[in-house]
């Protein structure tokens, strides 16, 4: 709580080389983007079903809040606005999409669990391949413009 607290208080000039960055070293190719974001997205969603959506809402907000921190800093270490933006609103809207479907299904899980505490019977058709495909796709297109950029 209190680390969630202090992103508001401002940062010092912070004097830093971007080269010295190791992420710049990292080769970020297609498959592993698009794996990488497959991985989150299946745990949104398989995670947060089963976890009764506790997992995805978690998941959700802790994205939200490192975005909001990476951009506080890139902008602190001197990027313009436009560098900000072209690092990450190309692919980040399409992929905050797809993150956000995957969330859709992990968040049926509170049915899930509503109907585990009566002892209903449990139904597992919300979980239908079908539902995948959209972000699956959403993250695939993601992918391929983060690569590229």
């Amino acid at each position: 709580m209190l680390y969630a607290l202090s992103s508001f208080y401002e940062y010092p000039n912070i004097d830093v080389e971007l080269e010295s960055f190791s992420f710049y070293d990292v080769p970020h190719t297609y498959y592993s983007i698009f794996f990488n974001n497959l991985k989150v997205g299946l745990l949104i969603a398989l995670g947060g079903y089963f976890s009764f959506g506790l997992i995805s809402a978690f998941i959700l907000f802790y994205n939200g809040f490192l975005l909001y921190e990476i951009i506080s800093i890139a902008s602190l270490v001197g990027l313009s606005l436009n560098e900000i933006l072209y690092g990450t609103i190309y692919h980040g809207l399409i992929e905050f999409i797809a993150f956000l479907l995957f969330g859709s299904i992990g968040f049926k899980g509170i049915l899930f669990g509503c109907r585990v505490c009566k002892n209903q019977k449990v139904r597992f058709m919300e979980l239908s391949y079908k539902s995948f495909i959209q972000p699956t796709v959403f993250l695939a297109i993601s992918a391929i413009i983060e690569s590229n950029l």
